[in-house]
């Protein structure tokens, strides 16, 4: 049974905030566990509890005692309680977060640590009620979400425990965090108390009614997207409708008036693949023209891996439990004609002076986890100097860090063609380009000048063409490697003159001879 969170919400604040400061003290810090934790990354979540005991067991100090007991749901003696927690064991187990029976002492609420907050959230064991700890993807969503730069109000829409709205409280005035659920609340409250956040408002309701008339400068949402098997156990967070994405589109549909001028909006949804794109389908539903909307999808994971990673989420180990819950959401996703599902941030924001764009940019596995604000702020901001010709032209433009060039040949031979790609860094967010020798030359000049436009006429220089040829064959394609990820946009340089912004017109008079 869930444990009743009252008595922990009525004990007083200094109490509350005092377990943040022991743990701190004894030293049970992210920095701690990590040696607990990265290294068993590898090795499937159902498997890594016996790991991580023996690692922890073999350690007597306060910090592995806490972590045993709280972080990791293991049980330890009243007396390594004491030590680990000292005075505030007694009034913590009195009011119920420890459950003590024949000398041993168990968490009834696990309380992870996320940055420098201690997050208390309910174990899996609980069941379907229960306010899950954080995923990967959440703290993959706060890490794309948190601002370069403070912000008036934030919306953490269906909060669960608090993980986003506590994180990014730092950044913000003002935070609402909403959810259906009463518990995800009051655990919410808990946790900001604890951690000493008093900007975080919390409101019950589904979607955006709590918040109704309101808008806000940032929104982050991880809403439910999991498609519902028949049969299938209740679950408040888990589920998004039959084939998973009918609540992410009714949130998205809602989402327009709520987001602030120059405002953002980001969601981690898993969308069931169709034949047609995720991207037009948000657009629909987003149904608002002058808001920017950009996909960043990770490789699809298909319907055998997706039924048996949530079989195994769902139950407490590998036997029949597991096998029948395979097995009932692979059926599911073969009724409802799912062969895979696409995990994707949804990035929506709105622009001020200009019509709205739709893209989509595709993203390794490896990189989601490395998704930054600053990096999204590149990302539309390419797309917005793109769709721009004078804008383009005077842009400055730098290939990202660590980008590499390759030339791979396959096989032996001097009969064997090769081919030119650019790789790079995880953190650019960009896929492989393949590329021609033409095209790395105007990405180089580019490059090396102080805008578009002197980059073009180099070029023009180069190949013994006019700068209107030059700008008319090669600004689209400069313009597409911005898309792309070959550029990224570092700045403006000082406008041009009249006569160097003019060739802003020739892709309308020239049609380009040859694409690179």
């Amino acid at each position: 049974m869930l444990p009743d969170l009252a008595p922990l919400l009525a004990l007083p604040p200094d109490t509350l905030r005092g377990v943040a400061r022991r743990l701190a003290q004894i030293g049970l810090t992210r920095a701690f566990l990590a040696p607990f934790s990265a290294p068993l990354r590898a090795i499937h979540p159902l498997l890594r509890p016996a790991a991580r005991a023996w690692h922890l067991g073999r350690r007597e100090d306060p910090a592995a005692i806490a972590a045993r007991l709280i972080c990791f749901e293991d049980a330890v003696t009243e007396a390594e309680a004491d030590r680990a927690l000292g005075e505030l064991f007694a009034p913590l187990a009195d009011a119920g977060l420890f459950a003590v029976a024949g000398g041993r002492v168990r968490a009834r609420l696990v309380i992870g640590v996320v940055d420098d907050l201690y997050l208390a959230s309910d174990a899996r064991a609980h069941g379907e009620d229960a306010v899950l700890p954080p995923g990967d993807g959440t703290i993959a969503l706060v890490g794309a979400a948190f601002p370069t730069r403070p912000v008036g109000r934030l919306l953490d829409l269906g909060c669960g425990s608090g993980t986003c709205a506590l994180l990014l409280a730092r950044r913000a005035a003002h935070v609402v965090a909403t959810d259906l659920h009463a518990r995800a609340l009051d655990l919410t409250r808990l946790n900001a108390t604890m951690n000493g956040l008093d900007n975080v408002e919390t409101r019950e309701g589904s979607l955006f009614d709590p918040v109704r008339g309101e808008t806000f400068d940032l929104i982050v949402s991880q809403p439910p997207f999991i498609p519902q098997p028949i049969g299938a156990a209740r679950s408040t967070f888990l589920y998004g409708g039959s084939r998973g994405d009918e609540l992410p589109l009714a949130l998205i549909a809602t989402l327009a008036p709520h987001l602030a001028p120059r405002g953002r909006a980001l969601l981690l949804v898993e969308w069931p693949v169709t034949t047609e794109p995720v991207a037009t389908r948000v657009r629909r539903a987003l149904a608002a023209p002058e808001l920017d909307l950009l996909v960043l999808e990770s490789p699809p994971i298909g319907a055998d891996d997706h039924a048996a990673e949530y079989a195994a989420t769902m139950t407490s180990d590998l036997g029949d439990a597991f096998d029948r819950d395979a097995t009932m959401r692979r059926d599911h996703f073969d009724r409802e004609g799912i062969a895979a599902v696409v995990p994707s941030f949804v990035v929506v924001s709105r622009p001020e002076g200009r019509p709205g764009f739709t893209d989509t940019t595709p993203i390794t596995s490896r990189a989601r986890g490395k998704v930054t604000a600053a990096r999204l702020d590149k990302l539309l901001a390419a797309r917005a100097t793109g769709a721009d010709p004078q804008r383009l032209l005077a842009a400055r433009l730098r290939v990202p860090e660590g980008t590499t060039f390759v030339e791979e040949q396959v096989g032996p031979g001097m009969d064997k063609p090769s081919k030119l790609h650019a790789r790079f860094a995880d953190a650019a967010l960009a896929p492989p380009t393949p590329m021609t020798p033409e095209l790395l030359a105007v990405v180089t000049m580019v490059h090396e000048e102080d805008s578009v436009v002197t980059g073009l006429c180099r070029y023009a220089e180069a190949t013994g063409t006019s700068q209107e040829q030059a700008v008319g064959a090669m600004l689209p394609a400069v313009g597409r490697a911005l898309r792309q990820g070959l550029l990224e946009v570092a700045g403006f340089a000082k406008a041009p003159d009249a006569s160097a912004l003019s060739l802003a017109e020739a892709p309308l008079a020239h049609r380009p001879s040859r694409a690179p």
